[in-house]
């Protein structure tokens, strides 16, 4: 038997192999709120409002009339970005915005089930563990990688439902839109690194958007 082909299944018991899921925040708090930012966007970039039949509005100035965006949330920065990025997306569609029922034709309910992070790891090798020493205490050892692969996940879940402000009756189907943005890191080899930011363009979306838009009769 050739001795190279003994490597691999002796390589897969001295490391073994180990997958992870939870909602652990990345350490970069830049990187926490790029991702949920992004994936606020992305929800809210697919919001299409449908009358009771299922088909899409698209004349939303003229059907809607003045807006009030009525959301419920904790106050929270996350969740008031995303009320901001709801609004951005009907005043990029020339819907006029109101404060105030009293001012609406039309309300649009908001509730959010979910902007948060979560954290993937994939390990090939050695994970990090603590190590006892004899008058010094537990002394904690690096990861060794041959393959490893660490995701976190940005994820946005979105509800919105549609009434008429006065009579309080629905004037469209209810929706529940979702947004998910990721980064990826790669570590090969122990120290060889490489990270891929799965980030799309919500410029390129709004963009898109307003050239149907204009297309519109």
């Amino acid at each position: 038997m050739n001795k190279n082909t003994l490597i691999i299944p002796l390589v897969l018991l001295l490391f073994g192999c180990s997958t992870t899921w939870n909602a652990d925040q990345p350490k970069n708090i830049a990187l926490e709120e790029t991702l949920l930012s992004d994936a606020v966007d992305r929800a809210t970039a697919n919001i299409v409002i449908k009358d009771a039949n299922g088909v899409v509005i698209n004349n939303l100035p003229q059907r809607l009339g003045k807006t009030m965006i009525n959301a419920q949330h904790s106050g929270t920065n996350r969740e008031l970005y995303a009320v901001h990025a709801i609004k951005r997306h009907f005043l990029d569609a020339g819907v006029s915005i109101v404060d105030s029922p009293e001012q609406a034709d039309t309300i649009i309910d908001v509730s959010f089930g979910v902007i948060a992070v979560s954290n993937g790891k994939v390990l090939f090798g050695l994970p990090s563990f603590n190590l006892p020493i004899p008058a010094v205490g537990n002394v904690k050892t690096p990861e060794a990688a041959l393959y490893g692969k660490n995701t976190y996940r940005g994820i946005t879940k979105i509800a919105l439902s549609v009434r008429d402000a006065k009579a309080g009756t629905p004037t469209g189907r209810s929706i529940v839109n979702y947004g998910i943005s990721e980064i990826n890191s790669w570590t090969i080899f122990f120290f060889f690194d490489v990270t891929d930011r799965d980030i799309e363009s919500i410029k390129k979306q709004h963009e898109a958007r307003k050239a149907e838009a204009k297309q519109e009769p």
